[in-house]
């Protein structure tokens, strides 16, 4: 799903996101979480750059904690070679555990009950710039 989610905003990225002096921030699921626990960050990667391997040049980094975007953030405020930041995140709902935990809780949607969660996979990515005047960047 993060290949996915980065070819589609590499549509509209001018070519100077994808290069060394960009940092593609990557949260996971917390590592206390049994979701959080399956991610390895080398394999998000691989998996990743077989979808968008217009990405391979960026410095790539992997957070599992809520407070990590804040922490990139002050990085990228903090290292005047960073042009770029790139945030994404990826997680899923669908492993045995999760989805038991969800039934249980009732909070699965079902055929008898409307309301609820659909288990699923998701990811996104938004690029971030310092520079002033800089038009956005939308996907």
């Amino acid at each position: 799903m993060l290949g996915y989610a980065l070819t589609s905003l590499q549509k509209t990225l001018p070519p100077e996101y994808l290069a060394e002096d960009c940092r593609l921030h990557i949260l996971l699921p917390a590592l206390s979480t049994v979701r959080g626990e399956a991610f390895e960050p080398a394999q998000v990667k691989a998996q990743a750059l077989e979808v968008a391997p217009a990405f391979s040049a960026c410095d790539w980094q992997f957070a599992n904690s809520d407070p990590s975007g804040i922490q990139a953030l002050t990085r990228l405020a903090d290292d005047p070679d960073a042009k770029a930041l790139i945030f994404a995140a990826v997680d899923s709902l669908i492993d045995v555990a999760t989805c038991f935990e969800l039934a249980q809780a009732r909070r699965i949607m079902t055929a008898g009950a409307g309301q609820g969660i659909v288990p699923g996979e998701a990811a996104g990515a938004v690029a971030l710039t310092r520079t002033p005047g800089a038009q956005p960047v939308r996907a």
